[in-house]
């Protein structure tokens, strides 16, 4: 089976324990966290962000996850089908057999 970054990382995540981690990675952690999300809200009206939307609108289905700023309610899985239309990253995918180190 092939595996996505996004199912390789959630994988990775759902095992740690902020508790376990150094003060300072949680800390930059956060700041990132934060970072992106202003990002996002940031560039919800720039072109790029206007055909993705566009493409995303298209290709979701109803659910009860709640799009950042439009508030529209989409499926939470719904970004895998903008990745199997061809719309995600082109390393988005991992081989079964790759390990963390990625050698």
């Amino acid at each position: 089976m092939t595996r996505t970054i996004i199912t390789a990382l959630a994988a990775l995540a759902s095992g740690l324990a902020c508790e376990a981690l150094p003060a300072e990675v949680v800390e930059k952690a956060k700041v990132c966290i934060l970072d992106a999300l202003g990002m996002g809200v940031g560039g919800v009206n720039i072109d790029n962000a206007k055909v993705a939307h566009r493409a995303f609108g298209a290709l979701a289905a109803p659910g009860a996850a709640t799009v950042l700023v439009t508030g529209e309610k989409v499926r939470a899985l719904a970004s895998r089908r903008l990745d199997q239309a061809g719309a995600g990253p082109p390393q988005a995918r991992l081989s079964s057999n790759t390990n963390r180190s990625g050698s």
